[in-house]
């Protein structure tokens, strides 16, 4: 549905697409390892449907053991869902050049997958409007590769016209190069964190004020 360009209100479907693959985890959890979230007890067929009966069509019945087993099924769904939204990576990377609000959370969603060279690729050349690279900003952030590449776009970047798209650069420098952070992206970041206001960052960025980006960049610096 997505994929259509004729469906309404695509950019909340890759909202829901994000929802159901990734559930309540934020950019606090990134970089993320599904092995070691998805790391859980094993479940059998017979034990799935016995959560379903209890959960959906029991109003008791509900011991410690049929809790714990209801506990390692609910983890096993959300590995599921995670590895079925994972399956379709080439397709967000496509969504880079899409629609701004689908773009946007595309650019966000493959933050959470491991990482391979169309993926970093797609991310550095995002640039459809200034909210797109923003976010591919904030995703090359998280990303566990090392090219040099990614430094030297997000160090062009701090001489963007857009403030968002200089900030969040600097953002991704500041996680990525610790205590090597150049002087014109710290420089950036103690102005914006001076800001009386600053702009929203972009879809699929914002479970937390853009603000709370800024400081947690200079917590890892030790400027906190």
């Amino acid at each position: 549905m997505i994929n259509d360009p004729d469906t309404p209100a695509r950019p909340a479907l890759t909202r829901l697409l994000r929802d159901v693959g990734l559930g309540a985890y934020t950019d606090r959890d990134l970089p993320f390892d599904p092995k070691a979230a998805f790391d859980g007890p094993t479940v059998t067929r017979r034990q799935e449907d016995m959560a379903i009966e209890l959960v959906y069509h029991r109003d008791e019945g509900l011991t410690e053991e049929a809790m714990d087993i209801t506990d390692s099924c609910a983890a096993k769904w959300a590995a599921d869902a995670y590895r079925a939204v994972a399956a379709h990576v080439d397709t967000y990377r496509h969504w880079l050049d899409d629609d701004p609000l689908v773009a946007s959370q595309a650019a966000e969603l493959l933050a959470w997958f491991p990482p391979d060279e169309p993926t970093i690729a797609a991310l550095l050349s995002a640039d459809s409007t200034d909210a797109v690279r923003a976010s591919a900003n904030l995703a090359l952030a998280h990303l566990t590769v090392s090219p040099c590449a990614i430094a030297a776009r997000m160090t062009d970047l701090l001489g963007h016209d857009s403030f968002v798209v200089r900030v969040t650069a600097a953002v991704a420098l500041a996680r990525r190069l610790g205590q090597e952070l150049p002087d014109p992206a710290l420089s950036l970041l103690i102005d914006a964190k001076d800001a009386a206001a600053l702009p929203d960052f972009p879809l699929g960025w914002q479970h937390r004020a853009a603000r709370g980006y800024v400081a947690s960049a200079l917590q890892r610096l030790g400027l906190g």
